[in-house]
């Protein structure tokens, strides 16, 4: 069985300071799978790696079992044995069938601090059957929050789902932590705009550009740390019909697929993930399989192949974040889902620099831009700004 630590190296000096996160969010379908069904979402998991968390949905097949089984004692048992010697567990978190684990290296777990599990819940009548689980942290004195969501199903439910992104971030419960952000007006990088005459059908997810916009954003309990991983089964879905998304897969046409991305619209309409980035996609659609098999859904409902499981992230840009990998893992056929996983360098010994990411909304009050599509988010040292961030031990 792969171990993640096996022929770990040293780290050259500059990448000690660096925390490098491995963020993986699995809608299990109810079932547990068994450890040689997963070890295919391990291998990924290379030496610089310091920091995996595992956010899932379904992870049991009915409100009863997960009112009796809370801990989720067996998944994590699976999780460790996958991971190997080297990792310690620090935090995990369930509310009903979601949950949420929170692992670092053995070397890494003396830095970590201030660690608050929460959540909330977003289903109908205030029912846990949707909603988030998070875990709140600092390495190092620097804040992170780990999230994993999942929101409100059906094809037509888009004023639903953005409503469980809107209570989520403005009422997850999270205490004043034990660091601040003294001021929340930032400087972003955006997300490439629409042209005119793209209209909405055009993705707003394909690149990341270059563009700088001022905004100031709203005090909420979660704008007081400085580093967000949020993934999940965000349930968006892809508005086209089920032949025609069965023709752009045979073809391989993302762009195709993605013009008619309901998360896509959502951001640039509703301001859903405000702030948030999302690495570009290059995989395909993570819903809905047959289970065990990579043929999508062929029961009665032939429901339509969609992007619903999804990972964006926001950091404040002195951390110098980069997007090393963005993906979906095919292989793991044990659910109706794939997996879908991002890996997220950031250097805890920061410089000032143009904070990472922008909005749809922010990108469409924009008068001109000049676009790039990097591999991760590029930095400069354009901007000098300052914040505080203070930790109690």
């Amino acid at each position: 069985m792969f171990s993640p630590r096996s022929g770990r190296e040293t780290w050259p000096q500059s990448m000690q300071n660096d925390v490098v996160v491995h963020f993986i969010t699995w809608n299990m379908n109810g079932a547990l799978p068994l450890q040689r069904m997963i070890d295919g979402l391990f291998a990924s998991i290379n030496s610089s790696i310091n920091v995996v968390v595992f956010a899932t949905q379904e992870s049991v097949n009915s409100i009863e079992r997960s009112i009796l089984f809370r801990s989720k004692d067996q998944w994590i048992r699976v999780l460790t044995t996958a991971l190997g010697d080297g990792w310690t567990l620090v935090a995990q978190h369930g509310m009903q069938a979601l949950h949420i684990a929170v692992y670092v290296r053995d070397e890494l777990d003396g830095r970590v601090t201030c660690v608050q599990p929460v959540h909330i819940p977003t289903g109908p009548a205030g029912l846990a059957t949707k909603g988030c689980v998070a875990v709140g942290l600092c390495i190092s004195g620097t804040p992170f929050m780990f999230m994993g969501s999942h929101f409100t199903a059906f094809q037509e439910q888009v004023a639903a789902r953005n409503a469980d992104y809107t209570r989520t971030y403005n009422e997850l419960p999270v205490t004043r932590c034990p660091h601040q952000i003294v001021s929340t007006r930032r400087t972003l990088r955006g997300i490439n705009p629409l042209s005119p005459n793209q209209g909405r059908r055009s993705s707003i997810l394909a690149t990341i550009s270059p563009l700088h916009y001022q905004y100031q954003e709203q005090e909420t309990p979660l704008s007081r740390f400085d580093n967000i991983i949020w993934g999940g089964d965000f349930n968006y879905r892809c508005n086209v019909d089920r032949d025609e998304a069965d023709a752009l897969i045979a073809h391989r046409d993302l762009k195709g697929l993605l013009d008619t991305d309901q998360l896509a619209a959502a951001r640039f309409d509703d301001g859903v993930f405000e702030g948030f980035v999302e690495p570009k996609i290059a995989f395909l659609p993570t819903y809905k399989f047959d289970s065990g098999s990579n043929i999508y859904d062929t029961s009665s409902k032939r429901r339509i192949p969609s992007f619903c499981d999804r990972v964006l992230f926001r950091s404040r840009a002195k951390y110098r974040p980069v997007v090393e990998a963005y993906t979906s893992h095919p292989n793991i056929l044990w659910s109706d889902h794939r997996p879908v996983s991002l890996t997220l360098r950031l250097s805890l010994t920061p410089e000032a620099s143009e904070p990472a990411v922008a909005s749809p909304r922010a990108v469409r009050r924009t008068p001109k831009s000049a676009w790039g599509e990097p591999e991760g988010i590029v930095v400069s040292r354009e901007i000098q700004r300052r914040s505080t961030v203070c930790c109690a031990m």
